[in-house]
């Protein structure tokens, strides 16, 4: 069966604001302490935005470093001794992350951002990379002080330096509106659609009690096991619930509709920081996660109160999907380094 993944993904916006690298100006013309908008950048505001006049200092702050390479899913040849990776040149319909020519530029990447990550501790000795990004993008993350971002974007094979950004979590969709009641009935009715397709989705985690990812359903039919492509992703054991940070955070097996959950909150906790009612796990703290993910992919004829008070049954829009959470938000935003990092998976 052809594999189908569907990926929703939370607001994503890499392109920000980014460091001058070297060789875009003269030393004469470059403010030794200037960070430059990158013409057609997406300017945001947060909360953790560095202001050009206030970068000094040993502050941490979060930042995408591109380097001088082309991404798994853009690498179009050019590397002697390894084949073209993008679908557009191979001809292909998708990537295939296992194929010998996907799995040997990947190898060449992590190479060369393992040699990178030494560099960078030889000449900022304060930074620490965090993510590493082969399939997409073309670089790490990383968190650097601010006082050294003009350097890092001055060291070799660096081609742009991108301050992270807190965005902010965006939704609203129902069956009804989009007419997906209608579309059932083309597909074998509500307890049929959705079989054999996986749904991923980046957002604030989820709530792994929830009846809307309960197996069986609450109609009591139970779920096959998901198609045979599916062998998990991310890190972890694969169903991350259950840190002691939160002693609420309830241990919990992943079952045939919720096939799987991750953290990748790294940036997040190092930047903003959990407070005690959030969890060090793919636990939803706020809700929203959960909402997202059952919108897209809830089970069906789940009764559904605003406290005590019955609002009728609701429903995803493909609710016999298989379901995966990547948790990439906390309570206060998303950092586009921890959403990367899932698509990443």
């Amino acid at each position: 069966m052809r594999q189908r993944l569907v990926v929703l993904l939370a607001a994503l916006a890499t392109a920000l604001f980014v460091v001058a690298p070297a060789g875009a100006s003269t030393d004469e013309e470059r403010d030794s302490s200037a960070v430059t908008e990158l013409a057609g950048a997406i300017s945001l505001e947060s909360v953790y935005e560095v202001a050009p006049a206030t970068i000094d200092g040993d502050k941490l702050v979060s930042v995408i470093i591109k380097l001088d390479e082309q991404s798994v899913a853009s690498y179009d040849g050019g590397v002697p001794g390894y084949a073209a990776t993008n679908p557009k040149v191979t001809g292909h319909d998708k990537l295939n992350p296992n194929s010998s020519a996907v799995t040997k530029y990947q190898g060449f990447l992590k190479n060369k951002h393992t040699d990178f990550e030494s560099s960078l501790a030889a000449a900022i000795p304060a930074a620490e990379v965090t993510q590493s990004y082969e399939f997409i993008i073309g670089g790490v993350a990383a968190l650097v002080p601010s006082g050294q971002l003009n350097a890092l974007s001055k060291m070799e094979g660096v081609s742009g330096v991108f301050l992270d950004q807190l965005n902010q979590l965006d939704t609203e969709v129902s069956p009804g509106f989009i007419g997906a009641d209608d579309l059932w009935a083309d597909l074998g009715g509500q307890d049929q659609a959705g079989e054999g397709i996986i749904v991923a989705n980046i957002d604030s985690g989820i709530w792994p009690e929830h009846p809307s990812v309960s197996d069986p359903d609450p109609s009591g039919n139970s779920y096959p096991a998901p198609p045979t492509y599916w062998n998990g992703s991310g890190v972890g054991a694969g169903c991350d619930f259950g840190d002691p940070f939160n002693p609420t955070d309830a241990p919990f097996t992943c079952n045939n509709k919720l096939i799987g959950a991750y953290d990748f909150t790294a940036t997040y906790k190092a930047i903003a920081g959990l407070i005690p009612t959030e969890y060090d796990s793919a636990r939803d703290s706020n809700g929203h996660g959960t909402h997202t993910l059952t919108t897209a992919a809830g089970n069906g004829a789940v009764a559904a109160d605003i406290y005590g008070i019955p609002r009728g049954d609701v429903s995803g829009i493909a609710p016999r999907a298989h379901v995966v959470a990547y948790k990439g938000c906390g309570l206060t935003g998303c950092f586009s380094s921890d959403t990367s990092a899932a698509i990443q998976q």
